[in-house]
């Protein structure tokens, strides 16, 4: 979320509290004990303040309806076909920088590996390391 959009839904939270309190004011006595056109001008502020209010509530829907129809396009994304030299950051929690490395062995027609920080893994522990991995580029690409 951009700092303007949390700024809109920050906004929009205070002037809600903002109106509450003057409604709260308009429903007690203190407010009975105004000249008439005091309590004309309150009245006036509450509804700009619900107005405005409700056009802050407006724009927060749109944002909303808007990251949603971005997160259902990232789910529709097919899932990353790892290929050799992929270098990513694991999905383990530890955001290890990790390269994916398929090679050939004389009994095994084809494996591969995760190697990154010291860590190893191989296909015997199901390349967990790719598990919620995110791709950032193949190093073919920078070669």
């Amino acid at each position: 979320m951009k700092d303007h959009q949390k700024r809109v839904i920050d906004e929009q939270g205070a002037l809600v509290r903002k109106l509450e309190a003057l409604e709260r004011f308009i429903g007690g006595e203190g407010f009975k004990a105004l000249d008439g056109s005091e309590q004309a001008r309150l009245r006036q502020q509450a509804t700009a303040m619900g107005w405005y209010s409700d056009v802050l509530a407006g724009r927060i829907t749109a944002l909303d309806l808007i990251l949603r129809k971005l997160l259902e396009e990232k789910e529709k994304e097919p899932e990353h076909v790892w290929e050799h030299g992929d270098v990513f950051k694991s999905g383990n929690g530890f955001n290890t920088v990790m390269i994916y490395i398929e090679y050939n062995n004389s009994s095994i027609k084809s494996q591969a590996i995760c190697v990154g920080n010291g860590s190893t893994y191989g296909p015997a522990l199901d390349l967990s390391c790719l598990k919620n991995a995110e791709f950032l580029f193949n190093i073919k690409e920078k070669l």
